[in-house]
């Protein structure tokens, strides 16, 4: 999707899928006029079929009047509906208005907006990073909206739950206490038999690995930026996922650091019992060149003729700076890089 053909709301980022089946992918973005500090910005979404490679039902279904809504996150609830949870903004500023929550109950081709999610324990939040449904229980990572009720401290993430399909939710853990501390951002949680596996940014800036037990006690962490020389940073927009066994993780990574750092978007594969990465290849952006703002990516499979691939969906800016990103898909074999 060229931001050119865009018209108003050209600046596309940050994607986000939610698989529905082998023919439909709901695929949500932010739709507004630059990375943030904007006078406007709606998330939008469409329906994609990965094997026909279809758009269908592209429309804006998040609006406030008034603010920019700078960050999306689906939840499949256990009844079937889908969450949608957006991050609105005041116009240019970084003050924040509170999580906002959109419901659909028609797989996703109508949302609902439901109103602010409201305080959880006293606080407000503002930016949902990932939600993982386990039979009745959906649990969701957020961070609070630090200034809010003279919250102190390094920025936090904590984990949520909600038993009622999203109707209310509860305070769990805070992940910054139970992680020493860590002045952590976006996060991904993914179920690693009895225990959760956990990848966080760090504002240090670091990539983290963490393992809780069920009851997201920790086990064992690793400082990935400092165990290894292809990471010089954090990973943006950290996303765990599986596939027959195996751990991944993708996002934006830096392999140099300082200002001229050069973003490309990484998969590793890790071990989550050591939390060593076993494999690591750049997806895009193998030739370093600068890439302006980009690569918050998601992946998903597709299988055509016995061929198994696999995609990520992402955004990206092209090498002059005065042009917004487009939304890309990338599709390699999956044999080269399992």
């Amino acid at each position: 999707m060229s931001s050119e053909e865009l018209g108003e709301l050209p600046y596309v980022k940050a994607p986000h899928l939610l698989f529905l089946d082998e023919h439909n992918i709901l695929v949500g973005y932010k739709r507004g006029t630059r990375h943030n500090n904007e006078p406007a910005a709606d998330w939008e979404v469409f329906h994609y079929d990965p094997l026909a490679e279809v758009i269908s039902n592209r429309k804006i279904v998040a609006h406030q009047e008034g603010f920019t809504l700078q960050n999306g996150e689906f939840a499949r609830f256990a009844n079937g509906d889908i969450g949608l949870y957006v991050d609105p903004h005041f116009p240019n500023s970084i003050a924040k208005h509170g999580l906002v929550a959109y419901r659909s109950a028609d797989n996703g081709m109508n949302f609902e907006e439901e109103g602010k999610v409201g305080l959880i324990n006293g606080l407000e939040y503002v930016y949902a990073f990932e939600c993982l449904t386990e039979g009745d229980t959906t649990w969701m990572l957020a961070t609070p909206y630090r200034h809010y009720r003279n919250l102190k401290g390094p920025p936090k993430v904590d984990l949520l739950r909600s038993d009622d399909n999203g109707k209310s939710w509860q305070f769990v853990k805070s992940l910054r206490e139970e992680f020493g501390n860590a002045p952590l951002s976006e996060s991904s949680i993914i179920r690693f038999g009895g225990e959760y596996l956990f990848a966080t940014r760090g504002k240090d800036p670091v990539l983290r690995l963490h393992v809780t037990d069920s009851e997201f006690n920790l086990v064992r962490e690793a400082d990935l930026t400092q165990a290894y020389a292809c990471i010089a940073s954090h990973l943006g927009r950290p996303r765990l996922f599986e596939r027959e066994g195996r751990y991944y993780l993708i996002g934006r990574n830096y392999t140099n650091a300082g200002p001229d750092g050069v973003m490309k978007l990484f998969l590793f594969r890790i071990d989550p019992e050591s939390l060593e990465i076993l494999s690591y290849a750049v997806l895009d952006n193998y030739e370093g060149v600068v890439v302006p703002d980009g690569y918050y990516a998601m992946p998903y499979f597709v299988e055509r003729e016995g061929t198994v691939y696999f995609n990520a969906i992402t955004y990206k800016s092209l090498h002059n700076r005065g042009r917004p990103p487009d939304l890309i898909r990338l599709e390699f074999r999956w044999e080269e890089l399992r």
